[in-house]
């Protein structure tokens, strides 16, 4: 069943939050793709996901500040968007033929090219006008969804970790999700 805006799972790191998300509807499937990250998820275990989900697109979720090689990337893990922040997005020495999720906040929103940018994530509600069809918000919980939906945002939600394989507790992905079943 469709939900009732776009919807982005970041920090995804195990097959039972992909498979959960993607059977909730989720548009968007994150994966932090920088080894250093806490929420690294290796290349061996994101193919092994990206062949048992199907429905979402898939992101490789670039840190802040990082400086990575996209053409290896994009080979390696053959993502459908890459997101970054707005400081990597600029050290990069070529556009990548990907479609772009940026990370922004309010300081620099303004200075966005949205003609370059799919989607940007923010940590408010506060938009410029015109541009809340691209805009996703993080939520920790779903106390904001009502103000998200009156807008035309759309959310960004986070995965968590798995306890053990198979054995997981989606309480809070359940609670935010329900609210956007339609």
């Amino acid at each position: 069943m469709p939900l009732k805006t776009i919807v982005k799972a970041s920090a995804i790191t195990n097959l039972s939050d992909a498979r959960y998300c993607a059977g909730m509807g989720v548009d968007f499937l994150g994966f932090q793709v920088s080894p250093g990250h806490p929420d690294y998820i290796p290349l061996d275990l994101y193919r092994d996901i990206r062949g048992w989900v199907t429905g979402p697109k898939f992101v490789a979720e670039i840190p802040d500040g990082d400086i990575i090689d996209t053409d290896t990337l994009i080979a390696d893990y053959a993502p459908d968007f890459l997101e970054l922040d707005v400081t990597s997005y600029m050290l990069l020495k070529k556009t990548p033929a990907l479609p772009i999720i940026l990370r922004v906040d309010q300081s620099n929103i303004a200075t966005v090219d949205w003609s370059i940018v799919a989607y940007a994530v923010i940590d408010d509600l506060r938009v410029e006008h015109g541009v809340a069809n691209k805009i996703l918000v993080r939520i920790q919980d779903g106390t904001l969804i009502p103000s998200i939906l009156e807008k035309g945002l759309g959310i960004e939600i986070r995965g968590s970790q798995e306890v053990r394989p198979g054995y997981k507790d989606f309480t809070s992905l359940a609670d935010i999700l329900e609210q956007l079943d339609e």
